[in-house]
């Protein structure tokens, strides 16, 4: 059960509280946003009240998030309450985590000490080799003619293993020394920190687990990915990363971490309508002033609900030989998803980004080459891609790779299983294309009519190199002008060949004029397209072509 923030100190005893240890177990990661979840044991011998203390919190924890519930034990939460206090910033987890650290370090260093009393030994026992065969003394066994090419090898390998074995008994003292100096530094410095007091009731003796739940700010994740597409387009592999930092001051030391795409900072209610009038302009005098104006809005608060989600974290152990690795799963809640790792995770406060696979995004591709002859000589490397996995595509930035080369960066929107799009990846060099003007004709009336023309034919010259890796479907786009006054006739001229006659097709002819081929070349292989237009209009009118992006 939860029990809502309450403001309860008549529950609570005023003498001094013991501080029960807690330890972070999972944080659920938002954008802005996360909710840490630390689990704590509250022991009694007997029948009763027993009020503890639980932190210290970090500043940026909401106090009317906070949260305890119980989750086994004979226990009745009475009421907490939150308060702010000053002290050493070295405290609880903080420093527990540094202690630690250092510790792990000095027994490392106590046990890398014995490998350099091996390399020691080593190096005695060619010092022994060098000085028999200086003194004439019989080596038995250990002679041979190849003996001093043998010592002088040996003797280089000691060399190099004594110089690793320096360099990171270097790199073992300078951490051990600035850890030192953290926790004497940071010792005598004083913070801001939170505390949370509290009561519960014990029904039988024993012990009672609890989880205490609180939101922080100033934390984020964003989705990214890694594309990488093979030189012909017929294979993508999408890769997912999640980068996420936080400036919470709390370490996020090994806790079960969960990605979120929920939002709560948005908030939960709708925009409200507007009201909309027309009026009519008023004389000066009548206008409100701008005191007026401004009064109207004392008092407006603006502000949202904080949301939280959790979600169950399970872990299965591999037997036998073979252990798969663990992967992501996803919890898709309709309305957002929990990406939810399957291994415990450390990211520190100080902002630095943590990138952190989470799965590889299954995609059904239909390359092609995209060519807009009258702008570029140029062909686009384009995919039509479906998304055809169980999760959703979350919508963020892409590099794209093509084999082995980076081609850039590209953007993915939100996307759903089922739902495309379309990747652009760069220009194709084995596609070469020529554009030209064929003609560019006006013909005035003779003495009979009162109507002049004016014709142009244009052609594109596409052609695929016979290094191509195979044969390449090509769209080709154009437009031809539209007519925005009525003492202008448009019309196509010479399309050869036929373009597409699809409905979207025909409706983009209609709409902007763009007409639209699909060209399937061989490598080797060239095509040609013919296209123009032919404007009519009254001999003393003078058309001219206006073109804008």
């Amino acid at each position: 059960m939860f029990l809502a923030p309450l403001l309860l100190s008549a529950l609570i005893p005023p003498q001094e509280l013991k501080i029960l240890p807690s330890t972070l177990k999972r944080v659920t990661v938002y954008n802005e946003q996360a909710l840490a979840e630390r689990v704590f044991h509250v022991p009694s011998a007997d029948v009763g009240p027993v009020s503890f203390e639980i932190g210290p919190l970090p500043m940026v924890a909401d106090s009317s998030s906070v949260q305890i519930r119980l989750e086994s034990g004979n226990a009745v939460m009475q009421g907490l309450e939150v308060r702010t206090r000053s002290g050493s910033k070295i405290e609880g987890t903080q420093r527990d985590a540094l202690r630690t650290r250092m510790t792990r370090l000095l027994s490392e260093r106590r046990e890398y000490a014995a490998k350099k009393k091996g390399i020691e030994a080593g190096f005695g026992y060619v010092d022994y080799i060098l000085q028999s065969v200086s003194q004439g003394t019989d080596l038995g066994s250990v002679w041979n003619e190849n003996v001093f090419q043998s010592v002088q090898e040996k003797s280089a390998s000691l060399d190099e293993e004594m110089a690793r074995w320096e360099v990171r008994d270097q790199e073992m003292a300078d951490a051990i020394d600035d850890l030192t100096k953290q926790l004497g530094r940071l010792g005598q410095e004083t913070r801001s920190y939170k505390m949370v007091m509290a009561t519960v009731h014990f029904e039988t003796p024993g012990e009672a687990t609890f989880r205490l739940s609180y939101l922080v700010s100033n934390a984020w994740w964003q989705p990214t990915y890694d594309v990488r597409v093979s030189p012909d387009l017929t294979g993508v592999s999408v890769g997912l990363v999640a980068q996420v930092s936080q400036r919470t001051d709390e370490d996020w030391e090994d806790v079960e971490l969960h990605l979120s795409t929920s939002m709560p900072t948005i908030g939960l209610n709708p925009p409200a309508l507007p009201s909309r009038v027309m009026e009519l302009p008023q004389p000066p005098s009548s206008m409100p002033s701008a005191r007026m104006e401004l009064g109207d809005l004392d008092g407006a608060v603006i502000g949202s609900p904080p949301a939280a989600a959790g979600g169950k974290y399970g872990g299965r152990k591999g037997s036998g030989a073979r252990s798969p690795a663990p992967t992501v799963s996803v919890q898709d809640f309709g309305l957002s998803a929990q990406f939810v790792l399957p291994v415990p995770k450390t990211v520190r406060s100080g902002g630095e980004i943590a990138r952190l696979p989470l799965r590889k995004m299954p995609l059904a591709v239909e390359p092609e080459r995209y060519v807009v002859p009258s702008v570029s000589e140029l062909a686009f490397l384009r995919a039509d891609v479906v998304l055809t996995g169980d999760a959703p595509f979350l919508a963020g930035p892409a590099k794209i790779y093509l084999g082995p080369d980076y081609l850039g960066e590209a953007a993915f929107p939100a996307m759903r299983p089922g739902d495309s799009t379309s990747l652009d990846l760069g220009i194709d060099p084995n596609l070469s294309v020529t554009y030209v003007a064929i003609k560019d004709l006006r013909e005035d009336p003779g003495f009979l009519s009162s109507t002049s023309s004016l014709t142009r034919t244009f052609r594109t010259t596409l052609k695929l190199s016979s290094s191509a890796s195979g044969p390449v479907q090509i769209l080709v786009e154009d437009v031809l002008p539209l007519s925005k006054d009525d003492r202008i006739d448009m019309a196509p001229y010479e399309l050869n060949p036929a373009p597409l006659q699809d409905e979207d097709s025909l409706r983009l002819q209609e709409e902007s004029g763009v007409y639209r081929w699909r060209v399937k070349l061989s490598p080797g292989a060239t095509s040609l397209i013919h296209w123009g237009y032919e404007a009519s209009f009254d001999s003393d009118l003078n058309p001219v072509l206006v073109e804008s992006f």
